[in-house]
């Protein structure tokens, strides 16, 4: 039988918003949408690790009180309005391979 691929899941969450300020903290229904985000990772078979980006120890708080790890704080320039959900899974990946040394087969973001 094959070895399922090792996949990472990625939570991006910044704390800055023009449109809805603090989107990611507000609840709907008693949860975060961070919460939602969460939730619905948690309960795939097929993560092999879920991890949460954020510029906002508020947001991170939150994610670590929900169960998701956050390894490190996304820099500022990776969490404005121009940033791109392609630089922030780039950042991501060079974080985990230059910090732990390790690769995934795939993310999901």
């Amino acid at each position: 039988m094959a070895t399922p691929p090792d996949i990472l899941f990625l939570i991006a969450a910044r704390g800055g918003s023009k449109g809805l300020p603090g989107k990611n903290l507000k609840p709907v229904s008693g949860l975060s949408l961070v919460g939602y985000k969460a939730r619905a990772a948690q309960r795939c078979q097929a993560r092999s690790r879920l991890i949460l980006s954020t510029d906002s120890e508020d947001i991170a708080a939150e994610g670590r009180r929900l169960g998701v790890e956050v390894p490190f704080t996304r820099p500022s320039d990776l969490a404005t309005d121009a940033a791109t959900s392609d630089s922030v899974v780039a950042h991501a990946m060079d974080w985990i391979e230059e910090t732990e040394k390790r690769t995934y087969d795939a993310v999901m973001l």
